[in-house]
């Protein structure tokens, strides 16, 4: 019974029952976190998510009395979300059939694979926009957690990635949309930009720049030392057939560059000084 000093007594079988209901709120609600996405699609119902985390305090205390530590709600949290960026991206890969592609009796060709990898790149921008979106103010108080998950997820792609990029054929510039997706959508977001999997990335795809680089400019070399060589010199009205070609590689070389949008400012600027020295 209930005692003027609210002191409270209970027997021995209502305390198990209690702590036994208890355990098994905790479960949903650990659940729940880790599901979020999917339990509290587009952030409905309107409030919910937040209120399950409100919730997990009380359910976390020891009595009615003893208010929980904010670390041991924050470590709980943080494993849910860790968990959450593994289911997320499982799902994910599991939809677009990377996993299968990249399995050691796959027999799927190379170029597949980078076809499969560019289309879940672009539902994990999707998923981690719609987390953006509709899940981050419920996690406003754990604001570096849902980043950390992000980088997580992102860790779990990279891995993926790594593996196709290193089964293309050389000198395949079929990898660059990969990398203009992932750029575009990291270099938006405060959080992630030049993160560790932003960093990743431009490293990943630096020397295939370069690389690409080198070839034009060595091809743009050739059409004017052998394409000028061949020419009649003749009054032709808008050009010749070389220098046709020599603007059209310039002009590809330049919308190259442009449209990587690369966030490295001093590679950035190494880029358009080759640009320039070659025009």
């Amino acid at each position: 019974g209930n005692r003027p000093d609210g002191v409270g007594t209970v027997l021995a079988e209502e305390r198990d029952r209690f702590m036994s209901i208890k355990e098994r709120l905790r479960v949903l609600l650990e659940h729940q976190i880790t599901n979020f996405m999917y339990c509290f699609p587009f952030g409905r119902p309107e409030g919910a998510l937040q209120s399950a985390l409100v919730l997990l305090d009380s359910v976390l205390m020891k009595d009615i009395v003893t208010p929980v530590s904010h670390e041991e709600v924050r470590a709980m949290i943080k494993k849910s979300l860790e968990n959450a960026a593994l289911l997320n991206y499982t799902r994910l890969s599991g939809e677009t059939k990377v996993e299968e592609d990249l399995g050691p009796d796959s027999g799927v060709s190379a170029s597949r694979k980078l076809e499969d990898l560019i289309h879940l790149a672009e539902l994990c921008v999707d998923l981690l926009q719609q987390n953006e979106e509709h899940h981050a103010e419920a996690f406003a108080w754990f604001s570096d957690l849902l980043v950390e998950h992000a980088e997580i997820f992102w860790s779990l792609f990279a891995v993926d990635m790594d593996q196709v990029l290193s089964e293309q054929p050389p000198d395949t510039w079929d990898a660059f949309p990969l990398f203009q997706i992932l750029n575009d959508y990291l270099r938006q977001d405060d959080n992630l930009k030049n993160g560790r999997f932003h960093q990743h990335l431009r490293e990943t795809f630096a020397p295939m720049v370069v690389r690409y680089v080198d070839l034009m400019e060595s091809s743009i070399g050739q059409s004017i030392h052998k394409g000028f060589e061949r020419e009649r010199w003749e009054n032709k009205g808008n050009g010749c057939a070389t220098s046709e070609d020599l603007f059209w590689k310039l002009d590809a070389l330049q919308s190259f560059i442009h449209d990587l949008h690369w966030p490295e400012i001093d590679f950035a600027k190494h880029l358009e000084q080759r640009l320039k020295l070659m025009a």
